[in-house]
């Protein structure tokens, strides 16, 4: 995933609020995601703590094929099989 976004800094904690891009391949598809994001951090020094992370996907039909896709794993992983057993 890429991310392009603003920062918003206070004394300890700064938020990123942005896009992310990426893609999701399952077999012969490949969706092209679009995310909104926040993303939360703390200063912890010497470094930085990522403490959240928010994404939304905010087209109906893109968020409906990961669901799908994201569904259709979990079910065969809870049945003990891949989608290689499948074939």
């Amino acid at each position: 995933m890429t991310t392009t976004a603003p920062l918003h800094k206070f004394t300890d904690i700064f938020y990123v609020v942005g896009r992310e891009r990426g893609h999701v391949s399952r077999e012969s598809t490949r969706l092209e995601m679009r995310i909104r994001t926040t993303r939360v951090f703390r200063f912890r020094r010497p470094a930085l703590a990522q403490i959240h992370h928010h994404g939304s996907i905010e087209d109906p039909a893109l968020l409906a094929a990961y669901q799908n896709a994201v569904r259709s794993d979990f079910a065969l992983a809870c049945a003990g099989r891949s989608r290689h057993d499948q074939r």
